[in-house]
């Protein structure tokens, strides 16, 4: 079985070597514990966009808090911590980076380590559900950490507490645009504000109060040589926000390392292997972290332990589970059936969630980055539910799922990225006609999503149903 140490053996930067032209894996460094809610990706170059990590660059711009899933979806809700030490310090990204010996840093599951060569710092960051701890071990005089809050924002400032607070506003695309992600940040350390502002152009404005893009404050601390940060985030309001992070306050960094430590224990531990390679065994795992990243929490628990969670469609709280992060076309077939074997659970708990956005959007989900964004073809989480009820998970949900499955089925939506596109004509003629975009691809998908329809009729005793999706099913034989 792996132990705690053998986790630093899992290299988060296994398929990052990526541009925007070529595909490596396409893949980023996240550090954060399984479905957490948040991860934490080192930044290394804000100028290629969804591709801000490469593990060649030797530059470092902070410690990204990211809920991107692909580069092809975009980021949404994101901030950046990046330490920094000196009498002055330059708001200008490009201007304030460090650099960091690639070989000597740390990128595993639960923990990034590196040490910033041009100001001599030691930043170290452990991940929780809804949010992290992050250290800095400083080696020269004035400390600071650099807060920037991309796209609109706010935040609040309270010295006597030691705290920061606020929100961030930016999606890559999302039903309600002005989506918030709110933060609440705790310092082990007295602070003042050193510049508050934002660029204009080139030329960076300061002001005391900041509701524009790129915002940037500089927390100035006394000299001291160890910061410790803990930090939250909610969707749902600033007291949850504050309720998260006081959920974690207790814990001091090493605690909250080995917590996330044993949550990635309790899932890597599920599948044992035997090799004499060891560099087989890291990859393995390597590989199987990656399944546990995604899909995200989007639901929190209130302060009597309910989940609750932000509809984008209302902009209202609403009471129960949310997932969001998950492509079906990429993973009906590939992390689903993992998760009906080692996570059930968890899987149970999705599927919940999952109908959830059905009652809440009028469909099944299929690509939610956070809300509904409709890339790829099919509705291939009708596999998913299909591939459960044969498997006994989540029976009680399998009624109420035959309906919304029905639905998406036979019902067009007025927003194409909601449901089958050509459904009527699907229906008529038993394929999607060539004037819709991958018509092919949305006849093959259809045709096995009638067929897992028809596994859910038959396992609810409606046998009538059941033959009648089976029939269509069939269509795939015919048409293509």
């Amino acid at each position: 079985m792996l132990q705690t140490t053998d986790l630093l053996q899992i290299d988060t930067r296994q398929g990052t070597d990526n541009q925007a032209t070529y595909s490596n894996g396409n893949c980023l460094p996240y550090t954060g514990v399984p479905f957490g809610m948040n991860h934490f990706v080192v930044q290394t170059a804000d100028t290629r966009g969804s591709w801000f990590f490469n593990p060649n660059d030797r530059t470092f711009q902070g410690i990204r808090l990211s809920h991107q899933p692909s580069p092809w979806m975009g980021d949404f809700s994101q901030l950046l911590l990046s330490p920094v030490a000196g009498s002055h310090c330059q708001p200008e990204l490009g201007m304030a980076q460090s650099s960091y010996r690639t070989d000597e840093a740390v990128f595993a599951p639960h923990y990034i380590k590196l040490k910033q060569e041009r100001y001599r710092i030691v930043t170290e960051l452990t991940p929780t559900t809804y949010g992290a701890v992050m250290r800095n071990q400083y080696h020269t005089a004035h400390p600071k950490l650099v807060l920037r809050t991309p796209g609109e924002g706010i935040i609040k400032i309270d010295v006597a507490t030691h705290s920061v607070s606020g929100y961030v506003i930016n999606a890559a695309g999302c039903e309600d645009k002005q989506m918030k992600m709110f933060f609440a940040m705790h310092f082990s350390e007295a602070f003042a504000i050193e510049h508050c502002g934002y660029f204009d152009g080139a030329e960076f404005i300061s002001s005391q109060q900041v509701q524009r893009s790129d915002a940037v404050f500089v927390i100035a601390f006394q000299d001291t040589t160890m910061i410790t940060t803990h930090l939250a985030t909610s969707f749902l309001s600033p007291e949850q926000a504050q309720l998260n992070l006081s959920r974690i306050l207790s814990d001091d960094f090493d605690e909250t390392k080995m917590k996330s430590a044993t949550k990635w224990l309790n899932y890597l531990n599920k599948i044992e292997i035997e090799s004499k390679d060891k560099q087989q065994v890291a990859t393995f795992y390597g590989c199987m972290y990656r399944t546990c990243l995604f899909p995200q929490k989007m639901y929190e628990l209130n302060a009597n332990e309910e989940p609750e969670h932000y509809n984008t469609l209302t902009k209202s709280v609403e009471t129960g589970y949310l997932y969001t992060n998950n492509g079906f076309w990429d993973t009906y077939k590939t992390v689903y059936p993992l998760f009906s074997l080692i996570a059930q659970t968890e899987y149970a708990e999705m599927l919940s969630a999952y109908l959830q956005s059905y009652r809440e959007a009028g469909y099944l989900p299929k690509w939610l980055s956070p809300d509904e964004r409709g890339m790829m073809p099919g509705t291939l989480i009708d596999a998913v539910v299909a591939d459960a009820a044969v498997k006994q998970i989540g029976l009680e949900l399998m009624p109420a799922f035959l309906e919304a499955m029905i639905h998406g089925a036979t019902t067009r939506s007025d927003k194409q990225n909601y449901g089958r596109r050509g459904t009527l004509d699907y229906l008529k003629l038993g394929y999607v006609p060539a004037h819709y975009g991958e018509s092919i691809n949305h006849t093959l998908d259809y045709a096995y999503s009638d067929f897992c329809i028809a596994q859910v009729a038959n396992i609810l005793g409606d046998d009538k149903l059941a033959q009648t999706y089976q029939r269509q099913a069939n269509n795939f034989f015919k048409r293509v």
